[in-house]
C-alpha cells in the first residue's frame, strides 16, 4: 500500500559517482493503488519469524524524478545540474545509526523475556536422583547467569549510546556545534557497529540457551522460545550484517591506533599503549584478585592493544591491500571483540555508581564481573599465546565464575522478574509467574485444534489390523 518510499541510491552525474545519498521516489498513483511505469514491487514472502511485519522488494527500470526529490539538507544539485558537496560524508548513512542502536534495545528485550522464561520454568522442573530443581545443576546455573548477565551488558549499551545519539543529533540545529557534530557521527557508526555485532552474536546463544533450557518441552511452539529465536535471528543480518560491521568497526579502531591525535573518549586506553603493555602478565594470584574490576579491565585493553597489533603487522606484511584484508578477516573480527568488551564494563561501571542500594549494587557488580571473566575465559587462547594469563590463573578465572554463577542463581528469578513481564505478554505457559506451570500447559495444549480425537480413517484402516488382535 506504500505510495513512496525513501531510498539510498548512488547519485551519478556526468559518469562520476559522488556517493550514496537519499531519495524521494513516488511508487503508486494514490487514486488507483497502481505502480507507476517502471517499478515492480512485491512480497518476499513467508519468512522465519517477524512476520508480523511486510518484507518485500522494489526494481526500478528507467524511473524519473525531479531533482528536488532528493533530500538536500547537506547535499544537493542546483539549478544549474552542479553538484554541492555535504559537509562531511558521514551525514550520509548517520540515520541508519540510529536503526542500529534501536536494534540493540531490541535484543535486550528478547533475551530478557527468554531468559525470565526460562529462570522461572528452572525453579520449577525438578529432576534426579535427589528429585532437585534444575537451576541447582552447575552446567545450568552457569549458563542462565551468564546470559542475565548479556541481558544488562545490552541495555545498558543501548541508554549509553543512545543518550550519545541524542545528544549528537540534537546539535545538528546548531551552526556553531556542526563539525564537531560531524566528527562524532563515525565514533557512534563504529561503537554501534560493534555492540550490534557482539551483543547480537551472543544474543542469539542466549536464546538457543533459554530454548534447550526447557528441556524436552523445547520443541513445542507454545514455549514461546522458538518464536523469539524466529523474530530474533535477523538482527544478525539486518540493520547491517554483524560480520561486515565487525570489519567497519576494527577499520575505526586501526585507523584511531595508527593516526594518534585526538580519540573519542570510550578509545582512550588506546593512547595509553605503553603502560598498559608493560603489565607483560596478569596480577592475579588468588580469587579475590581474579575479581577485582580493576584487573579485568586491565586485561581486556592488553589484549585489545595486543590483537590491534597484530592485525596490523599481519596487514603490512602483506603487499596486496585488497587480498591482504580478506586474508586476515578472521583476525580482524575477532580482534574487534575485546574492545566492545571494554566499552561494555565502561559502561557497567557508569550505571553500577548511579545505584544507590548496597544490595542492588552488589548483584550488578557480580553480573559486570561474570560478563567481563566470561569473555575472557573465552579468549583464552588469545591471552595464553601471548603469555599474559598461565594455566594456574585460568583456572582461577574458572573458578571466579563458578563463584559468581552461584551467587546469580541465588536471585536468578528475582533479577528477571525485576522486568515485570506479566504473563499475558510472555505467552509461555513455562514461564508463569505463580509457577503453576504443568497444570496450565496441559490446558493450553488443550485448547488447541486436534488435541485429541479418533482419527477418521480408523474404521477403514485401523480397525482391520486392531480387530485381529
Amino acid at each position: 500500500t506504500a505510495t513512496h518510499t525513501i531510498l539510498m541510491a548512488q547519485l551519478v552525474i556526468d559518469q562520476e559517482k559522488k556517493g550514496l545519498f537519499w531519495f524521494m521516489v513516488p511508487l503508486r498513483d494514490p487514486q488507483t493503488g497502481e505502480l507507476y511505469p517502471g517499478i515492480t514491487a512485491g512480497q518476499l514472502g513467508a519468512k522465519v519469524g517477524r512476520n508480523g511485519l511486510d518484507n518485500g522488494f522494489i526494481q526500478f527500470s528507467n524511473v524519473t524524478i525531479p531533482r528536488f526529490n532528493m533530500l538536500s539538507r547537506w547535499a544537493r544539485i542546483n539549478a544549474n545540474g552542479e553538484f554541492e558537496d555535504p559537509p562531511h560524508a558521514a551525514i550520509s548513512y548517520a540515520t541508519l545509526v540510529g536503526e542500529r542502536i534501536m536494534i540493540l534495545q531490541f535484543i535486550g528485550n528478547l533475551t530478557s523475556i527468554a531468559e525470565t522464561i526460562v529462570s522461572r520454568y528452572s525453579a520449577v522442573r525438578r529432576q534426579g536422583k535427589n528429585n532437585e530443581q534444575i537451576i541447582e545443576y552447575q552446567t545450568y546455573y552457569t549458563g542462565l547467569a551468564k546470559y542475565i548477565s548479556i541481558v544488562f551488558a545490552t541495555l545498558f549499551s543501548f541508554k549509553r549510546t543512545k543518550k550519545d545519539l541524542d545528544e549528537t543529533f540534537n546539535n545538528l540545529e546548531s551552526p556553531q556545534a556542526m563539525m564537531q557534530v560531524l566528527m562524532k557521527i563515525p565514533e557512534i557508526h563504529a561503537t554501534s557497529s560493534l555492540l550490534k555485532t557482539w551483543l547480537g552474536w551472543w544474543g542469539v546463544d542466549a536464546i538457543e540457551f533459554c530454548r534447550r533450557g526447557l528441556g524436552g518441552h523445547a520443541y513445542s511452539q507454545y514455549n514461546e522460545i522458538g518464536p523469539i529465536r524466529g523474530d530474533f535471528d535477523v538482527n544478525t543480518v539486518g540493520g547491517g550484517d554483524n560480520t561486515v560491521l565487525a570489519q567497519q568497526s576494527a577499520k575505526y579502531l586501526l585507523d584511531l591506533y595508527k593516526k594518534g591525535g585526538p580519540v573519542p573518549e570510550a578509545y582512550k586506553y588506546l593512547t595509553d599503549r605503553d603502560v598498559i603493555l608493560s603489565e607483560v602478565k596478569l596480577s592475579a594470584n588468588v580469587v579475590d584478585d581474579i575479581l577485582d574490576h580493576t584487573v579485568q579491565l586491565k586485561a581486556l585493553k592488553w589484549i585489545s592493544i595486543i590483537l590491534l597489533e597484530e592485525v596490523q603487522g599481519l596487514l603490512d606484511s602483506r603487499s596486496n591491500s585488497h587480498s591482504a584484508w580478506n586474508d586476515t578477516m578472521t583476525e580482524i573480527v575477532e580482534m574487534s571483540k575485546p574492545h566492545c568488551c571494554v566499552y561494555i564494563l565502561n559502561t557497567f561501571d557508569m550505571n553500577i555508581t548511579q545505584i544507590s542500594d548496597p544490595n542492588l549494587r552488589n548483584v550488578m557488580n557480580d553480573l559486570r564481573s561474570l560478563f567481563a571473566l566470561t569473555q575472557i575465559e573465552n579468549m583464552m587462547h588469545q591471552f595464553s599465546l601471548n603469555g599474559y594469563i598461565d594455566k594456574r590463573q585460568s583456572m582461577l578465572i574458572h573458578e571466579a565464575i563458578i563463584i559468581l554463577s552461584n551467587k546469580v542463581k541465588v536471585n536468578a528469578v528475582s533479577i528477571m522478574d525485576s522486568f515485570l513481564y506479566p504473563d499475558w505478554l510472555l505467552m509461555s505457559p513455562l514461564g508463569r509467574y505463580d509457577g503453576d506451570v504443568y497444570p496450565n500447559y496441559l490446558e493450553h495444549i488443550k485448547g488447541q485444534p486436534g488435541f485429541t480425537y479418533t482419527a477418521p480413517y480408523w474404521e477403514e484402516h485401523v480397525a482391520q489390523l486392531t480387530g485381529k488382535l
